[in-house]
């Protein structure tokens, strides 16, 4: 027999005796519905069952099963086949038959059912509480990070404020206190056209270019005044148009420097190719050898004859035309540069214009051309703002403000103030600065923060802090979550929002 509660042992049933087992009942106590369920050796222990007027359902049913298996009457009808079956030479359809089973696999059968719904309570029970802890679990790890993980402050704060109307003059250096105030930036515009040469006129005039001066002689530098000559291979002389000095050879690496030259007169005749030329001053000395130039450009320029020049109204209407339209290529540079904390004084600007008409004329050039060069004084607004309010208020301790509305200030760059001033090298500028300004001091946020971390918080604690901070007019706070009654232990989960 099968034990119901060992399925280890079914097959040894199995493969041994097929005793069945015996219900036998305890009649000596006066007791008709005890039973005891009496198995083979080897078996299971053996246990009496519970009254059947109060034992669990499940093992009634083993109960019932191993009766009908003690008589060998028990049966199981499946329905809903379909079986053809000749008996007598009857056909029968759609039969409703009982098939004799196995005793000892149903019996076993019955008993794994039972067993497997006892278990499917327990696991249904189990599975309710279990979501019910999970849960439990998930709202106490969703407290505990949002208290300690997730936690955080916003501080929004009010700086203070303060309106000064500025109207003067003020000489700024390019830097104060190691704060740089202004800067020069310098943009190229260059427009061409083709334009007719319609006016006959005899042009007289030098040819002019570029030589490169070597020293060769020794270590020592050697000076050349304005008018020195230089004599092409040709015999044609070119005289310097400014003195300069030639730096001493280094090793055997020759000094030298560029400068520009003018022939001694004018015609066709001196525009000479590109090659090697010496100092006919030099002649008869070691130096001659030593000091020498070279023309890495054909010189240009030069004409004594009738020409086809350009008429004097289409070159003026040329060069104000492609002189309007460089400024304009220089304004969109200019507007494609803007850094967001510097502000340009666009109104005055220095242009430099230049055009190629010599080399346009003599035909070297194919196109009329204008260069225009402007340069633009750009200043630094928050360093502005700074020395500004300590030339209008002595008191001011120096830590950092800004112009609230700084478009509405007119910064200018008096031309005739600044007369003959190289902006390009320039320490200093005289700027007109007129309007009504609204300094709005600077918030050290970082500070601020560092000095909130980990604090209690309370009223008391938070204007004891802020009253370290001259800068700020008002502020409030606001800790999450709501419970939590201490600021974040790290300066990172504190914010710090500036109105403006």
């Amino acid at each position: 027999m099968k034990d119901i509660r060992r399925p280890s042992r079914n097959l040894r049933y199995n493969q041994s005796s097929r005793t069945a087992p015996t219900i036998r009942s305890s009649e000596d106590r006066g007791s008709s519905d005890r039973v005891r369920i009496v198995r083979p050796v080897g078996m299971g222990i053996t246990k009496p069952v519970r009254s059947q007027q109060r034992e669990r359902p499940h093992l009634a049913e083993v109960r019932h099963k191993v009766e009908e298996y003690e008589t060998n009457t028990y049966d199981e009808k499946v329905e809903g086949e379909t079986e053809e079956r000749i008996d007598d030479g009857l056909q029968e359809h759609n039969l409703s038959r009982t098939r004799r089973r196995d005793p000892a696999n149903y019996y076993s059968s019955a008993r794994d059912r039972i067993l497997n719904e006892i278990d499917d309570n327990k696991q249904s029970v189990f599975r309710r509480h279990s979501k019910l802890f999970y849960l439990l679990g998930i709202f106490v790890l969703g407290f505990l990070l949002w208290t300690f993980v997730f936690n955080s402050a916003t501080i929004t704060v009010t700086p203070k404020e303060e309106d000064k109307k500025v109207s003067s003059d003020y000489v700024i250096s390019s830097s104060e206190k190691n704060k740089k105030i202004f800067e020069v930036l310098s943009f190229d515009g260059t427009s061409e056209m083709e334009i007719a040469r319609n006016a006959k006129q005899k042009v007289v005039s030098k040819a002019s270019g570029e030589l490169t001066i070597f020293n060769n002689f020794d270590t020592n530098s050697q000076k050349l005044i304005k008018n020195t000559r230089f004599e092409s291979k040709g015999g044609k002389v070119f005289r310097i148009t400014e003195t300069i000095t030639v730096p001493g050879k280094v090793g055997d690496i020759p000094g030298k420097v560029v400068a520009k030259v003018t022939a001694d007169s004018v015609g066709e005749t001196y525009n000479v190719e590109a090659g090697k030329w010496t100092i006919p001053g030099f002649k008869g000395s070691s130096r001659y050898d030593g000091f020498y130039a070279e023309s890495y450009v054909a010189m240009a320029g030069g004409s004594d004859s009738d020409k086809m020049i350009i008429a004097k109204v289409d070159l003026d209407n040329a060069i104000s035309q492609l002189t309007a339209e460089s400024k304009d290529i220089i304004k969109n540079s200019v507007d494609e540069n803007v850094k967001p904390d510097y502000y340009f004084v666009r109104d005055d600007i220095v242009y430099d214009v230049k055009n190629n008409l010599v080399d346009f004329e003599s035909g070297k050039d194919d196109k009329f051309r204008v260069f225009v060069n402007a340069k633009i004084v750009s200043v630094n607004k928050d360093n502005l703002a700074d020395y500004l309010l300590q030339k209008e208020n002595p008191s001011y301790d120096g830590k950092g403000v800004s112009i609230k509305d700084f478009d509405s200030l007119k910064v200018k760059y008096d031309l005739n103030k600044n007369k003959g001033i190289d902006l390009v090298n320039a320490t200093s500028v005289d700027l007109t600065i007129e309007g009504l300004a609204t300094f709005v001091y600077k918030v050290d946020a970082t500070s601020l923060k560092m000095d909130l971390v980990n604090k209690k918080n309370s009223d008391d604690m938070f204007n004891a802090t802020l009253s370290k901070y001259s800068s700020v007019a008002s502020a409030k706070s606001k800790i999450s979550p709501f419970w939590v009654s201490t600021y974040p232990s790290s300066v990172n989960k504190i914010k710090v929002e500036v109105i403006k």
